[in-house]
């Protein structure tokens, strides 16, 4: 029994980061068998994973059947960026003194690995190591409210538009980089540092969507 909960759990979480890296785009379809074959578990881990995703509202049943992947509105990533601002803000100030030597390490790796995703402007895989800063950085807060609350901001921060390769590669290169000195300046228990690094590039989405909805309404 306790080997079939990991399996499911495994399946979620997977599932989970994927979607809120969009590397499963809005409004895909989920089925059962292609899951379960992608992360190698069973037909019946992967409904067990995405009932717990339809209850977070991560996904959704369709009319006519079949679970899709949930689209997000504007809105929706404006509101949750006010969020996670403050429960980040309230994470570093927690993890500087209460992060382990192992978090540490896994904040730097992390951070190392999404350079490498950056240098060869690989958005997704970005992406889904983004997520696991960000989560990782939670759980060094050592806050079980804290945890629970930061994974019910659970929508992706992300409302990509296509831009040029070089354009992508110099975007995630800075950001790469501003997580690198988060992961740092967490270590040197500087949290005013990092609290601004963190800021900065919550606040970066914000003017992309107004852009975005402006030249939506010029369309």
């Amino acid at each position: 029994m306790a080997k079939r909960i990991n399996q499911s759990d495994k399946a979620y979480k997977a599932l989970r980061n994927k979607l809120l890296a969009q590397s499963i785009k809005p409004g895909q379809r989920l089925t059962e068998q292609a899951c379960a074959q992608e992360f190698d578990v069973n037909r019946s881990d992967i409904r067990q994973a995405l009932a717990r995703l339809e209850v977070e509202g991560m996904v959704t049943r369709g009319a006519k059947g079949g679970v899709f992947a949930r689209t997000y509105t504007e809105n929706d990533v404006r509101q949750t960026t006010y969020v996670r601002m403050a429960l980040e803000t309230a994470a570093v100030q927690l993890a500087i003194n209460n992060a382990t030597p192992a978090q540490l390490a896994q904040l730097d790796e992390i951070a190392e690995h999404m350079m490498m995703m950056a240098e060869n402007a690989y958005d997704m895989g970005f992406s889904e190591a983004d997520i696991r800063f960000h989560q990782c950085l939670v759980e060094a807060a050592h806050n079980e409210a804290l945890t629970r609350t930061y994974l019910l901001a659970n929508i992706p921060l992300s409302m990509a538009q296509p831009a040029p390769h070089d354009k992508i590669r110099q975007q995630l290169l800075q950001n790469a980089n501003e997580h690198q000195q988060i992961a740092q300046a967490i270590r040197h228990k500087n949290a005013e540092r990092a609290i601004e690094l963190l800021q900065k590039g919550l606040e970066t989405l914000l003017p992309q969507l107004e852009n975005r909805n402006s030249s939506g309404q010029k369309g």
